[in-house]
Protein backbone atom coordinates (compact mmCIF):
# COMPACT_ATOMS: atom_id res chain seq x y z
CA UNK A 1 0.00 0.00 0.00
CA UNK A 2 1.20 3.71 -0.62
CA UNK A 3 -0.10 7.02 0.79
CA UNK A 4 1.34 10.36 0.03
CA UNK A 5 -0.18 13.52 2.01
CA UNK A 6 0.12 17.26 0.13
CA UNK A 7 0.16 20.46 1.91
CA UNK A 8 -0.16 24.01 0.54
CA UNK A 9 0.98 25.31 4.01
CA UNK A 10 4.36 23.84 5.73
CA UNK A 11 2.39 21.34 8.13
CA UNK A 12 2.79 22.12 11.85
CA UNK A 13 4.86 19.52 13.67
CA UNK A 14 1.81 18.72 15.67
CA UNK A 15 0.25 17.72 12.13
CA UNK A 16 3.16 15.68 11.09
CA UNK A 17 3.52 13.97 14.56
CA UNK A 18 -0.20 12.57 14.60
CA UNK A 19 0.43 11.28 10.59
CA UNK A 20 3.09 9.26 12.04
CA UNK A 21 1.48 8.14 15.11
CA UNK A 22 -1.36 7.03 13.25
CA UNK A 23 0.71 5.15 10.47
CA UNK A 24 2.94 3.73 12.78
CA UNK A 25 -0.60 2.01 14.11
CA UNK A 26 -0.89 0.21 10.99
CA UNK A 27 2.18 -0.76 10.81
CA UNK A 28 3.91 1.80 8.46
CA UNK A 29 7.63 1.09 8.29
CA UNK A 30 8.63 5.29 7.63
CA UNK A 31 7.55 8.26 6.56
CA UNK A 32 9.54 10.62 3.99
CA UNK A 33 9.20 14.16 3.46
CA UNK A 34 10.12 16.34 1.06
CA UNK A 35 9.69 20.57 1.64
CA UNK A 36 9.83 22.83 -1.06
CA UNK A 37 8.48 26.62 -0.19
CA UNK A 38 5.22 26.45 1.59
CA UNK A 39 4.86 22.96 0.02
CA UNK A 40 5.12 19.50 2.29
CA UNK A 41 5.31 16.31 0.31
CA UNK A 42 4.84 13.29 2.92
CA UNK A 43 4.91 9.75 1.07
CA UNK A 44 5.00 6.06 2.90
CA UNK A 45 4.90 2.68 1.58
CA UNK A 46 3.89 -0.63 3.00
CA UNK A 47 5.80 -3.48 1.62
CA UNK A 48 4.35 -6.85 1.01
CA UNK A 49 5.30 -10.14 -0.02
CA UNK A 50 2.27 -10.44 -2.41
CA UNK A 51 2.79 -7.12 -4.14
CA UNK A 52 5.65 -6.70 -6.41
CA UNK A 53 5.91 -2.74 -7.16
CA UNK A 54 8.41 -0.53 -5.62
CA UNK A 55 8.30 3.23 -4.75
CA UNK A 56 10.87 5.83 -5.86
CA UNK A 57 11.03 9.13 -4.44
CA UNK A 58 12.82 11.73 -5.92
CA UNK A 59 13.64 15.20 -7.67
CA UNK A 60 14.76 15.30 -11.58
CA UNK A 61 14.51 18.26 -13.93
CA UNK A 62 12.94 20.44 -11.27
CA UNK A 63 9.91 17.92 -10.13
CA UNK A 64 9.18 16.40 -7.35
CA UNK A 65 8.46 12.62 -7.93
CA UNK A 66 6.77 9.68 -6.64
CA UNK A 67 6.06 6.79 -8.56
CA UNK A 68 5.09 3.10 -7.32
CA UNK A 69 5.49 0.61 -10.06
CA UNK A 70 5.36 -3.27 -11.64
CA UNK A 71 5.79 -2.54 -15.20
CA UNK A 72 5.32 -5.30 -17.74
CA UNK A 73 8.52 -4.97 -20.53
CA UNK A 74 10.32 -2.75 -18.41
CA UNK A 75 13.84 -3.23 -20.92
CA UNK A 76 11.51 -1.14 -23.24
CA UNK A 77 11.86 2.23 -21.76
CA UNK A 78 15.22 1.40 -19.87
CA UNK A 79 16.95 1.43 -23.92
CA UNK A 80 14.58 4.45 -24.08
CA UNK A 81 16.15 5.95 -21.78
CA UNK A 82 19.55 4.36 -21.63
CA UNK A 83 19.20 3.81 -18.10
CA UNK A 84 20.25 0.17 -16.57
CA UNK A 85 18.65 -3.13 -16.11
CA UNK A 86 19.53 -2.42 -12.28
CA UNK A 87 16.53 0.61 -12.50
CA UNK A 88 13.97 -0.16 -10.51
CA UNK A 89 10.06 -0.18 -12.55
CA UNK A 90 9.26 3.09 -9.93
CA UNK A 91 12.27 5.10 -11.39
CA UNK A 92 11.52 3.94 -15.05
CA UNK A 93 8.43 4.88 -14.60
CA UNK A 94 8.94 8.68 -13.42
CA UNK A 95 11.85 9.43 -15.90
CA UNK A 96 9.97 8.61 -18.60
CA UNK A 97 7.11 10.86 -17.63
CA UNK A 98 9.69 13.47 -17.06
CA UNK A 99 10.98 13.05 -20.36
CA UNK A 100 7.83 12.43 -22.30
CA UNK A 101 5.09 14.09 -20.09
CA UNK A 102 1.20 12.73 -20.01
CA UNK A 103 1.15 11.44 -23.52
CA UNK A 104 3.93 8.94 -22.79
CA UNK A 105 2.01 7.41 -20.31
CA UNK A 106 0.03 5.76 -23.25
CA UNK A 107 3.31 3.85 -24.10
CA UNK A 108 2.86 2.71 -19.94
CA UNK A 109 1.99 -0.95 -19.48
CA UNK A 110 1.58 -2.74 -15.95
CA UNK A 111 0.57 -1.28 -13.03
CA UNK A 112 1.25 2.32 -11.54
CA UNK A 113 0.66 5.59 -9.34
CA UNK A 114 2.81 8.20 -10.22
CA UNK A 115 2.99 11.79 -8.16
CA UNK A 116 5.08 14.76 -9.95
CA UNK A 117 4.82 18.33 -8.31
CA UNK A 118 6.67 21.07 -9.91
CA UNK A 119 7.30 24.18 -7.04
CA UNK A 120 7.82 27.14 -9.68
CA UNK A 121 5.02 26.35 -11.83
CA UNK A 122 2.77 25.38 -8.91
CA UNK A 123 1.68 22.38 -11.27
CA UNK A 124 0.46 19.13 -10.15
CA UNK A 125 -0.02 15.89 -12.19
CA UNK A 126 -1.59 12.39 -10.88
CA UNK A 127 -1.19 9.45 -13.40
CA UNK A 128 -2.78 5.49 -12.47
CA UNK A 129 -2.43 2.74 -15.14
CA UNK A 130 -4.74 2.34 -17.81
CA UNK A 131 -7.07 -0.10 -15.64
CA UNK A 132 -6.24 1.65 -12.66
CA UNK A 133 -5.48 -1.10 -10.50
CA UNK A 134 -4.97 0.95 -7.68
CA UNK A 135 -6.94 3.82 -6.87
CA UNK A 136 -5.54 6.86 -6.15
CA UNK A 137 -7.40 9.71 -4.24
CA UNK A 138 -6.96 13.56 -4.17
Amino acid sequence: MFAFFFFSAAPDPTTLSAIRQSLAATGCPELRTQQQGPVTLVTTHWPSATDPREIWCGEWAGWWLVAWARLDQPQRLQRALGLPATTSDAELLARYWCRHGDAGLGEVYGDFQLLAWHGERQQLHLAVDHLASQHLFY
